[in-house]
């Protein structure tokens, strides 16, 4: 996987409250937030599940073309996050 995903099903991690995580929207697949801690609203609102995907991989492209992976603009803006992603919903 090209996501720098190292999750293992069924482990269970640490989360630090301060921490800014990858999530994944629940009204569809492919369309990624910034949350931080456990929370499961996105730091733009939107709510949100857990994904594998970590921080590192935020705006990289798995490099399969029909999955459209979107990364929420206001996410990246509100986390502090320059990716050249910010004209980007």
């Amino acid at each position: 996987m090209k996501h720098g995903c190292t999750a293992v099903p069924g482990e269970s991690v640490p989360v630090n409250p301060d921490d800014l995580r990858v999530v994944e929207t629940v009204h569809g697949t492919w369309v990624y937030h910034l949350a931080r801690g456990g929370a499961f609203r996105g730091l733009c609102g939107a709510l949100v599940m857990n994904t594998a995907i970590l921080l590192d991989g935020w705006g990289r492209s798995s490099g399969n073309t029909s999955l459209r992976e979107r990364w929420c603009a206001e996410c990246a803006k509100l986390g502090g996050i320059k990716t050249g992603l910010e004209s980007r919903e």
